[in-house]
């Protein structure tokens, strides 16, 4: 059951938000019956498991606290809905990510994901590739462009890991999802994909350092031809609200500009435990009508749940960013099953934390439900319990493509 869930998650990742234009006759659209769903399920699945990866609860233990210091704020602060649905998604996330490390340690679950994440990211790429064909650049129905981007980074970051150990094709995917989220114009997703195709070749070596530098040439290249031969996306950088400025160009912002400095203020109102959940997006609603998030999921937190709960946001993403890339490495080195999936882990938990600077990944659970998913899959695949189960041998283009990466052969 467990894992036909976890299956289930990767699948529904394709339908991006078109949920969220779903009424669902509640209070909750589609999108928010999902991630009442998804609560309840992950950690109902994962009580009944029966047992909890050590390995993943030290990696995602933050997280869980930041949940409950969110819900310890409804004391003496009245949530909204929207702020409760936040909550859930965060506590879908911890869940999943139990829940898939708990499987990860056995046999199983990783051919799932080999399975049917691709799955789930080409469904929507095609939808969306549909809608680009029906209409135009940045189109927006029935799948929203930033959402669309938000969602296509996880393609980026699990071919980008496949290109690093030599998969056939991967490099050409990964560029067929880059090209695609620059004909949406989201343009903190294509860059954050660029980064991510950069980092999928750096490794501690001569040659993975040769390899990253072509590779960030090969992205400054690609972005400046995107950007010099499309014309609506570099209107999206250098027209409308351009208050940002770098060197002597001005760059547009698209109103966040206003969003970060009203959600600044507010927050100075009550610096060390917030607003309580659901505040920040209140705020903005009441006074821009047509936008409903700060667009910064860093400030959304310092508002809504204070200095104590960006504290611990910061303290759970750099700590499980760290833990992924130092995992990552040491499996990489000694040619370990599972590399592919720790490092494809690494890269999209790396993404949404690019993605949280200017826009709202942390309350879409299309996005941090696989999310959990993989990262706590990637967590279970280390955990020594690991192998003292059955796990396939290292792919034969894993093992061919290892001394070109400087493994270190053991002994």
């Amino acid at each position: 059951m467990a894992r036909r869930f976890i299956v289930l998650v990767l699948l529904v990742l394709g339908s991006v938000d078109a949920l969220s234009r779903v009424d669902a006759g509640t209070r909750f659209s589609g999108q928010g019956l999902l991630t009442i769903v998804y609560a309840i399920a992950s950690w109902g699945l994962l009580l009944g498991f029966g047992s909890v990866s050590k390995t993943a609860l030290k990696a995602v233990w933050p997280f869980i606290a930041l949940v409950v210091w969110a819900f310890t704020t409804m004391f003496w602060y009245t949530p909204s809905v929207n702020g409760v649905q936040n909550l859930l998604c965060l506590t879908s996330f911890s869940g999943l990510a139990l829940l898939a490390a708990g499987l990860a340690e056995g046999p199983g679950i990783q051919s799932a994901i080999e399975t049917f994440l691709p799955w789930g990211i080409w469904l929507g790429a095609a939808v969306y590739a549909y809608t680009l064909c029906t209409s135009e650049l940045g189109a927006g129905y029935p799948i929203s462009p930033r959402a669309f981007g938000i969602a296509a980074l996880f393609g980026v970051a699990w071919y980008a890991a496949r290109w690093r150990f030599g998969g056939r094709g991967s490099l050409l995917m990964t560029v067929a999802l880059l090209a695609e989220i620059g004909a949406s114009l989201s343009r903190v997703a294509l860059i954050s994909g660029l980064v991510l195709l950069t980092l999928g070749r750096v490794s501690a070596t001569v040659r993975g350092w040769v390899w990253g530098l072509l590779s960030l040439g090969l992205a400054i290249a690609g972005f400046w031809w995107v950007f010099a031969n499309l014309e609506p996306l570099r209107d999206r950088f250098l027209s409308g609200d351009v208050q940002l400025r770098l060197g002597d160009t001005l760059i547009n912002v698209s109103g966040r500009a206003q969003f970060w400095q009203v959600t600044y203020d507010s927050f100075l109102e009550s610096p060390w435990v917030g607003k309580g959940a659901g505040s920040s997006m209140h705020l903005i609603e009441n006074r821009f009508h047509s936008m409903a998030h700060p667009h910064n999921d860093y400030l959304r937190v310092l508002h809504d749940y204070g200095v104590a709960g960006l504290s611990l946001w910061l303290l759970a993403w750099g700590r499980m960013l760290w833990r992924l890339w130092a995992m990552a490495r040491y499996s990489e080195r000694r040619r370990l099953p599972d590399t592919q999936l720790q490092f494809a882990a690494f890269l999209a938990a790396l993404a949404m934390c690019l993605m949280m600077i200017t826009d709202n990944p942390m309350t879409y659970v299309f996005a941090m439900a696989p999310l959990g998913v993989l990262v706590g899959a990637a967590f279970g695949s280390a955990s020594p319990a690991r192998y003292t189960q059955p796990v396939d041998r290292p792919s034969a283009e894993f093992v061919a493509s290892g001394p070109a990466l400087g493994f270190e052969t053991s002994r």
